[in-house]
């Protein structure tokens, strides 16, 4: 009976303490970058070369599935009603990935993620400085690195910012605005590319391998 009574209490204290955990919070609405309305366009880009494309580094708080709004004070929070569908970093991989498959048809090189593994003469590095929703603005901004594959010797190094203007609610269309401003962000990346990828510079480095 003792024991009965024990195992029964057991149960009811573990009850009470599952109770009084907080209820996960389900976000009303999921975004992503690379939605399918959202397919490349603009000027092709030509690769001479093939390159890797690398995970964008930075703040976990910049690249996890939170949206971040940023107040005029400089406070940043997560948006509890809407997230990322995947984490900002792995889209905005993936955005910079399809934007360079957009290429021309003489182009002899494609772009790869990293996780692929494959060994390529370019190598795209960047880190996210900015990816914030603000009152009436949304702002993108990253410093790429662009290396060569074998002895990572640095053949350009710039930063590219984004400013997307809106009007209505930092919620939605701010998310709207902070999507467009990413498409911006890599739509120049890719652009800029190809004259920096020197031709003599690689050529020196395949005679190194």
């Amino acid at each position: 009976m003792k024991k009965t009574l024990s195992l029964g209490l057991g149960i009811l204290a573990l009850a009470g303490c599952v109770s009084v955990l907080p209820e996960p919070v389900v976000p009303d609405a999921l975004y992503r970058l690379n939605a399918s309305a959202y397919e490349p366009s603009g000027e092709p880009v030509k690769l001479d070369y093939s390159v890797t494309v690398f995970e964008p580094e930075g703040s976990n708080l910049l690249l996890g599935k939170g949206i971040v709004y940023e107040s005029n004070s400089g406070g940043l929070s997560l948006y509890k009603s809407v997230q990322w569908s995947d984490s900002s970093s792995i889209q905005l991989q993936s955005l910079l990935l399809d934007r360079l498959a957009h290429r021309t048809p003489d182009s002899d090189g494609m772009a790869l993620s990293d996780r692929s593994a494959a060994f390529t003469p370019v190598e795209v590095r960047w880190q996210m400085r900015d990816f914030v929703v603000r009152d009436d603005e949304a702002v993108v901004s990253a410093r790429v690195t662009i290396m060569t594959g074998r002895k990572r010797d640095v053949l350009a190094q710039f930063d590219v910012t984004e400013v997307q203007s809106y009007s209505g609610k930092p919620k939605e269309d701010g998310v709207l605005a902070l999507i467009d401003a990413s498409h911006q962000l890599v739509d120049e990346i890719a652009l800029r590319l190809p004259p920096i990828i020197n031709q003599s510079e690689l050529i020196a480095e395949s005679s190194r391998r």
